[in-house]
């Protein structure tokens, strides 16, 4: 979906990386409750415009090139175009998820972490998981939102 939006494909390598609000990495993490400035096709147009004459703010916009979607009558590649649900779950919803649920198991129920790192780790997981079993949490890791779990990790876990 990102190529066929003209959006950057690999998210990790734009600034500005969502196609839908104007969230940056750094926002990502500290902000995640708070409201974003959503993309617009106005705002869209005029970027592309400025990367014709500047292709260094490809990075910077998130965005590459026209959609052919644009040639459709009322087609808005901002506001259309369908989201990754494994994206969206595992890099949004379960990220913020685990991060209030250790905050409160932590901090409000006083759950020891590293015990509860040893019952993850020691966890007998289906056959299908054992390739994905979750790292070590720490500390840091729930107060950033940054889980040092990949994809399947995250999913295991949850």
């Amino acid at each position: 979906m990102q190529w066929l939006g003209g959006f950057l494909e690999g998210v990790g390598k734009a600034f500005k990386f969502c196609r839908t609000c104007h969230i940056t990495h750094d926002e990502r993490g500290e902000k995640i409750n708070e409201t974003f400035i959503l993309r617009d096709l106005a705002t869209h147009l005029m970027q592309l415009e400025l990367i014709n004459e500047c292709p260094d703010l490809i990075k910077q916009f998130g965005v590459k090139n026209i959609s052919v979607l644009q040639k459709i009558n009322d087609f808005d590649v901002c506001t259309s175009l369908l989201h990754d649900p494994m994206h969206v779950l595992v890099e949004g919803v379960c990220i913020t998820e685990l991060k209030n649920l250790l905050q409160y198991a932590t901090k409000v129920k006083k759950i020891d972490l590293a015990k509860l790192n040893k019952r993850i780790l020691n966890f007998e997981y289906f056959f299908i998981d054992k390739d994905d079993k979750p790292n070590s949490i720490n500390e840091n890791h729930i107060l950033n939102g940054s889980f040092p779990l990949s994809a399947g990790q995250m999913i295991t876990l949850v």
